[in-house]
């Protein structure tokens, strides 16, 4: 198991630097904060869930299963409202599984993880601590993160059986440029060049005395999926809407070959 104690985070939404004010701490019981993630996927029938998370990355009850809806030409998009108050949240993390792939061996279909979290070294105790994940947001906006999926052979498919997790820290992080659906990666022991997020083939586990571990994947990886996420659903109404006519429009122009780059310009 390799221990990860403070990782950086991808946005790709600017290429301008950032510096991300976390917190507050999260504490036992008290009321979680709230926001908005839109997801998209490039398939049609993609699955999407949601796992609400405590201070010590727990998952709190059942998973949260996300109605999903066909975009016309291809793809799919779902939304989730995380209410203000659910006693004990801290954060959330995202399962997204895609429908299985014709020629990528047996299985489900592939799954990725996204842990977006925001946490740091208490210099007194020593200790790692857990800071609420959407007041973190809030100091930055919108952010749109993508997911990878496993891709033993490279050919730029996802395996069927493929699990693959990704970590980030929102309290460290270097914004990189945008990733386009089918855009595909080497990973070597965890990490990949460029890129301040660790994979893994396990579930990363927090523990405040060490931080993060998780098993650390090497081979190559496919974007196929991405979520946006909105510390302030309504203040960003507009914004939101604006999101899903991008995906929609990313999908067309991937048909026909045409790299992008509203992601960015979205941020000014």
């Amino acid at each position: 198991m390799t221990q990860l104690k403070k990782p950086t985070a991808l946005l790709f939404l600017s290429s301008a630097a950032w510096a991300a004010a976390v917190g507050p701490p999260c504490k036992p019981g008290e009321p979680g904060r709230g926001g908005l993630i839109a997801e998209h996927s490039r398939f049609q029938n993609t699955n999407f869930r949601v796992h609400m998370t405590d201070l010590n990355g727990m998952d709190i009850g059942q998973s949260i299963q996300l109605t999903a809806t066909n975009a016309a030409g291809g793809g799919s998009v779902a939304q989730y409202n995380q209410p203000l108050g659910v006693p004990g949240v801290c954060d959330a993390w995202n399962e997204t599984v895609l429908p299985p792939m014709s020629g990528k061996g047996a299985g489900s279909g592939a799954s990725s993880g996204l842990f977006l979290e925001a946490f740091l070294l208490d210099s007194i105790s020593h200790q790692y601590v857990m800071y609420d994940i959407w007041d973190t947001i809030g100091t930055l906006g919108i952010l749109r993160i993508p997911d990878f999926y496993a891709d033993i052979n490279g050919d730029g498919i996802p395996d069927n059986s493929g699990v693959l997790f990704g970590l980030i820290n929102l309290a460290t992080f270097n914004p990189i440029p945008s990733f386009t659906f089918g855009d595909q990666i080497n990973i070597v022991n965890g990490t990949a060049p460029g890129l301040d997020i660790f994979f893994s083939t396990t579930r990363p586990v927090f523990n405040p005395a060490t931080g993060f571990t998780g098993t650390p994947y090497t081979g190559n990886a496919v974007v196929e999926t991405d979520h946006a996420f909105v510390p302030e659903p309504g203040t960003f109404a507009p914004v939101i809407g604006a999101l899903v006519l991008i995906t929609a429009a990313r999908w067309r122009r991937r048909a026909h070959g045409v790299q992008d780059n509203e992601i960015s310009k979205l941020a000014g």
